[in-house]
């Protein structure tokens, strides 16, 4: 059996699933598979219960080191004025613990001393709520997925962070997180990548108060990269911690780097990297798992940010996977996947929880079927249209037979009506009785002989009309139309030649429109770029974020109704050639934006 180590990072809007390999040097490892699921997990330190349990669905059965966001932990650095490790433990216990209401009870804590100076000690508190943990517990007792530990993200990348006191971020999905380092992990905070001004400022903040602050770690972005060293150039050396060689189609150079040093990290005892039991499943479980169901949903419903999310296929199955042979720098197998969000609410049976499922809606075959559905009403040919039309039995020569010639010969009566094609029964039966029989007799036949004679004329014009029908429909088939003659007029000058009237282009008043733009890909920064170039044509407002679908590659407009003006604006302002897809609902479900543009590619 292979010596591999599997890290499950739950984090804003993203999992990442890892399975690493041990290295030829000690504590090194390389990533053998990678597996990126969109989704969003949790809002504000709340899980997503059915996106939990969705990702709980593509593990495998086995055990995990859980990596989660640091805003779930309660991270600081303390000073006690004690310096023996019993009295130091009494202070915390006692008096500053149940200050910060940290209690055993209601949390998992772990404590530190990282130096003592005089008669002070400066400590690592980190804690972790247990309530919060319920629906990890629950799916991971369920799916029998063994938790071995649970850590901060931040923590994780220490054995690449200096041990003098520095400042790190991190770019993961759409979010940076920041923390300053000493020894230790404090002042840990979270950001939207589009946001970098709101970094800078943190960090200006961070060196006024500890001026002793060396230098900036980061592991992020060359967009992230350029513009942290614009606002900080005077404030902090910045490292850039990630090899561009290391960048590959879907996993970025930056998300190896903090993945390989976290396993790194965790391996190593001297980091005193907080190490959090998951704990064994109650019935208080259950309760907390509505409570942040409902409390979810509430958030959901109300926010209005948009959250990055995504309703994607199914990704394969994970025992389908192939497992590859262990090698020194082993090519990582890398995936991409999502799950979707569903507002639908837990209810509490008598048996426990009943997650309400939501069915999966393949966006990338549903947008292909309804653009070929399209295709084909457009590339209806009008020579099978005309040769169908001439099979109608309207246009049959049945309407150009006289049949008053029968009638004539046969009738001495001037006034007597002309009989239709169809036999008229009523008329037959409603036949005056004769003054004699003999002429009944005779009028009899005539009646008979001259139906017999219409049905037969009919019948006839009839399968006429058809087989002629017939035959020019196979022969539009089989013969190609043929090129028109052109007669050109030899007595027109050039000066005559009417010019030709190009199409007005359809005006949009930008200034009523707002855009979302999100990104189907995983090249940071792309939806940013996009945003910008629509902000200077004046849009009402545009917003960027990560997609919620999964698409074939390509640059799309969705939107509740097609508007060829605004899509023809939309490409022109953002230089890119986007074609009108559906699926507006996917990435816009409350409908507050009038066009969403997706960048898969």
């Amino acid at each position: 059996m292979l010596n591999t180590h599997k890290l499950l990072y739950i984090l804003p809007d993203l999992a990442y699933i890892a399975e690493l390999l041990p290295a030829k040097k000690p504590h090194t490892f390389a990533i053998q598979s990678f597996r990126q699921i969109n989704g969003q997990f949790m809002d504000e330190n709340v899980f997503n219960t059915v996106n939990i349990e969705k990702l709980f669905e593509k593990l495998e059965p086995e055990e995990y080191r859980l990596i989660l966001p640091d805003s779930m932990f309660t991270n600081t650095i303390l000073t006690v004025n004690e310096t023996d490790d019993k009295k130091i433990i009494d202070q915390l216990i006692n008096t500053t613990l149940p200050k910060l209401g940290l209690t055993k009870s209601t949390h998992e804590i772990e404590t530190s001393v990282l130096a003592q100076l005089n008669n002070n000690a400066k400590v690592q508190v980190s804690a972790l709520e247990k309530s919060l943990l319920a629906p990890i517990r629950i799916m991971a007792n369920k799916y029998k997925v063994q938790i071995s530990s649970i850590s901060p993200v931040t923590w994780t990348v220490k054995s690449v962070v200096s041990l003098e006191p520095s400042i790190s971020v991190l770019q993961i999905g759409a979010y940076l997180y920041t923390a300053l380092h000493y020894i230790g992990v404090d002042q840990a905070t979270l950001t939207l990548a589009t946001d970098v001004d709101q970094v800078a400022e943190t960090i200006k903040t961070l060196k006024g108060t500890e001026p002793n602050i060396q230098t900036i770690y980061l592991l992020a972005s060359n967009q992230i990269e350029d513009k942290l060293k614009t606002l900080l150039s005077d404030t902090v050396p910045l490292q850039q911690l990630t090899n561009i060689k290391d960048d590959q189609a879907k996993m970025p150079g930056f998300v190896k780097q903090i993945i390989e040093s976290g396993m790194r990290t965790l391996s190593i005892d001297e980091y005193p990297v907080p190490q959090f039991k998951l704990g064994s499943i109650s019935t208080q479980d259950q309760e907390d798992l509505v409570y942040q169901a409902n409390s979810f949903n509430n958030e959901a419903s109300t926010s209005q940010e948009t959250q990055s999310m995504s309703d994607l296929p199914k990704p394969n199955d994970a025992s389908q996977e192939e497992k590859s042979t262990p090698v020194v720098a082993p090519t990582p197998e890398v995936s991409v996947e999502s799950v979707g969000e569903t507002t639908d609410q837990i209810k509490p049976t008598k048996s426990g929880v009943k997650f309400e499922s939501t069915a999966k809606l393949d966006n990338k075959l549903d947008i292909e079927a309804k653009l070929n559905k399209t295709l084909e009403k457009k590339e209806v040919s009008p020579t099978v249209g005309s040769a169908m039309g001439k099979a109608k039995p309207e246009e049959t020569p049945k309407a150009n037979i006289d049949l008053t010639r029968f009638t004539s010969s046969t009738s001495d009566n001037s006034h007597q009506e002309k009989p239709s094609l169809k036999p008229q029964l009523t008329s037959a039966t409603q036949i005056q009785k004769p003054a004699s029989t003999k002429s009944t007799g005779v009028n009899t036949m005539l009646r008979m002989l001259f139906i017999t004679v219409a049905v037969f004329f009919a019948t006839v014009a009839i399968g006429v009309g058809v087989g002629l029908a017939i035959l020019n429909f196979t022969n539009s088939q089989a013969t190609p139309p043929e090129t028109p003659v052109v007669i050109t007029d030899d007595a027109q000058t050039p000066g005559e030649t009417e010019p030709t009237i190009a199409p007005t282009p359809i005006e949009v008043d930008r200034t009523t429109v707002s855009i979302l733009v999100v990104n189907a890909t995983t090249k940071a920064g792309y939806a940013g770029t996009t945003k910008t170039k629509l902000e200077t044509a004046d849009y009402k407002s545009v917003v960027a974020g990560n997609a919620k679908g999964d698409y074939e590659a390509g640059v799309y407009v969705l939107m509740a109704e097609e508007s060829v003006g605004l899509v023809q604006a939309l490409s022109k302002d953002s230089e890119l050639e986007l074609v009108f897809a559906e699926g507006y609902s996917t990435e816009d479900s409350l409908s507050k934006y009038s066009a969403v543009i997706v960048l898969a590619e």
